[in-house]
């Protein structure tokens, strides 16, 4: 196996693909096969003393040796490739011919079948009818010619023809077995390997689609596979954010391990309350969480969609840090109106909104009141009719002036 290998190497070079690297390893192996076994039939025309008829396998073997040689030294496979079979198809016929035609010769012709066949493997379908054309064509020259080839050779002896015939067909089908066993297996090997490979990339594109998944919503992520460019702009969307109070001093007492650990049950158990009531979460930035609903999936109930999700903020932020023996207590704010939201980054994705509506939405929250909710009177308005709110009064609200605020008690 090993000096088949090497043999199966002669004239690859590093950059060819594995279909060529199959064909060319086929091809050497084919031609060195040939040329081995045409020293049989050198010494046996030979022993008979027919000297033209051995020199034509001997220049076939003179011809493939130096093929070979100029082939591992070039790695020039379309010219080795039409010399081979050349040399697979006339040689044989000439073979025949200077024995006196198919009966004197065993039908060493039969030879000549290696090209075509040699041809499908070698070079596709195209070649292997051009060659298998040529292939009928010869024969029937030499059954048109076979009377005078007879007529005027050298009888052989019975024995040495039916000796030659046996081995001629031997040598057919074990070269042609040869030919295609090794092909075959060859491109299995190389099919299997694509499939692992497949398999892998399978694996691979699995697990970038999961994470795409998780950082951005489904229908973002899938017109962002499709290569489509996410910018869009919604009349109507209800931006909260959540802030864990007094946050800072927690994070000097606790040890970085027990800081991460805390943010990450607390804010994971905020994810989870967002995903159950429909919300985007869009970012966490230090101590605070943030989250729209009706974006990018438009929803008429979007405000109470938010308002669910804010009044269920502090008991699971709360059972959260109590679960590693902490207590935490929230401020929630928010505001209703118009944002624009897209991806952005090309390594990195991050799906986030923009506009006034979400700066009035972190003042909501900034100004707000610990363990309560602060609403604007845009969130107020659509929240009425299903919740019980409490007006707080007017506050100066930055880049904003005066703004009447609200606070959110419950569901009627």
């Amino acid at each position: 196996m090993r000096l088949i290998e090497r043999i199966a190497r002669i004239g690859v070079r590093p950059e060819d693909p594995p279909d060529l690297r199959i064909r060319k390893g086929t091809l050497s192996l084919t031609a060195i096969s040939i040329t081995v076994l045409a020293t049989a039939w050198v010494l046996m025309y030979f022993a008979l003393g027919r000297p033209l008829s051995a020199a034509i396998p001997f220049t076939y073997q003179v011809a493939s040796i130096a093929s070979l040689w100029w082939f591992a030294r070039t790695g020039r496979y379309d010219t080795f490739r039409v010399t081979q079979i050349v040399l697979m198809l006339l040689l044989p016929v000439l073979l025949q011919w200077s024995l006196g035609g198919f009966q004197n010769g065993s039908a060493v012709m039969l030879w000549a079948f290696v090209a075509p066949v040699g041809a499908l493997v070698f070079g596709g379908p195209r070649a292997a009818i051009a060659t298998f054309g040529v292939f009928i064509a010869l024969t029937v020259i030499s059954g048109l010619i076979d009377p005078v080839l007879a007529a005027n050779a050298e009888p052989v002896p019975e024995v040495v023809r039916r000796a030659m015939f046996v081995l001629d067909v031997l040598g057919v089908a074990f070269v042609t077995f040869l030919v295609l066993i090794y092909f075959v297996r060859e491109r299995q090997a190389a099919q299997d390997a694509l499939d692992e490979a497949h398999q892998a990339l399978q694996v691979e594109q699995d697990r970038s689609e999961a994470l795409l998944a998780n950082m951005l919503p489904a229908s973002v992520a899938s017109r962002l596979k499709s290569g489509e460019r996410v910018a869009d702009a919604y009349d109507w969307a209800t931006v909260l954010f959540v802030d864990l109070v007094d946050s800072t001093p927690l994070a000097g007492r606790l040890s970085p391990s027990r800081l991460v650990e805390l943010l990450d049950r607390v804010f994971s158990a905020l994810d989870d309350v967002a995903r159950e009531h429909g919300l985007t979460k869009i970012k966490t930035g230090g101590d605070s969480w943030m989250a729209v609903a009706g974006v990018p999936d438009p929803r008429p109930d979007h405000a109470q969609a938010a308002a669910d999700v804010a009044m269920h903020a502090g008991e699971v932020v709360a059972a959260a840090a109590a679960e590693l023996g902490e207590t935490l207590q929230v401020r929630v704010g928010m505001h209703s109106g118009p944002v624009v939201a897209g991806v952005i980054g090309t390594r990195t994705y991050a799906f986030d909104i923009w506009g006034q509506t979400v700066a009035i939405a972190s003042r909501m929250e900034s100004t707000g009141l610990p363990g309560r909710i602060q609403v604007s009177l845009a969130t107020a308005q659509l929240l009425m009719p299903t919740h019980l709110l409490r007006m707080r009064g007017t506050l100066d609200i930055k880049g904003v002036g005066e703004m009447a605020v609200w606070l959110l008690e419950g569901r009627r």
